[in-house]
């Protein structure tokens, strides 16, 4: 498990454009932390990685956001994805709700990125290979600081 520290919501973004350089496609990132800790922050970190100029908010009550990556976008990172997937579980009583819409389908596919927000909720249906990344609120009381833990 690496953990770091990230003082602002731009250290946070950066972390997330830096582990989204390493996306081949296929991957599923579990993102774990309670309310305001840098799940969404995050996200959009990665999304401004592959360009993508839609406003990124938690999908709390859409569930699913998607977020195309046009070849344009991709010209520079030289990936096969075609998009990120957004989930939001906050508001999930059970994981086989996200079974029901198709989750499943996701995780067969190569070409997206899936970031799950409150993904402790479905653990027990994600891939083996998922990127478990824990935002914690320093103690300390530093507004934006963050402790990041990410655990492959």
């Amino acid at each position: 498990m690496k953990k770091t520290v990230t003082t602002s919501v731009e250290e946070t973004k950066k972390l997330a454009r830096d582990i989204a350089s390493e996306f081949k496609g296929g991957e599923v990132v579990a993102l774990v932390g309670d309310l305001g800790a840098g799940k969404t922050t995050f996200t959009q970190g990665i999304t401004e990685y592959f360009k993508i100029r839609e406003h990124v908010s938690s999908p709390t009550f859409a569930l699913i956001n998607e977020y195309k990556i046009t070849k344009t976008q991709n010209q520079k990172t030289k990936k096969a994805l075609k998009k990120i997937i957004h989930i939001d579980c906050y508001r999930l009583d059970s994981p086989e709700e996200l079974v029901e819409i198709g989750i499943e389908d996701y995780f067969r596919r190569d070409d997206v990125a899936i970031l799950i927000e409150w993904a402790e909720k479905v653990k027990c249906i994600l891939p083996k290979q998922t990127l478990w990344i824990r935002f914690e609120h320093n103690e300390n009381e530093k507004e934006n600081e963050r402790i990041v833990s990410i655990n492959a």
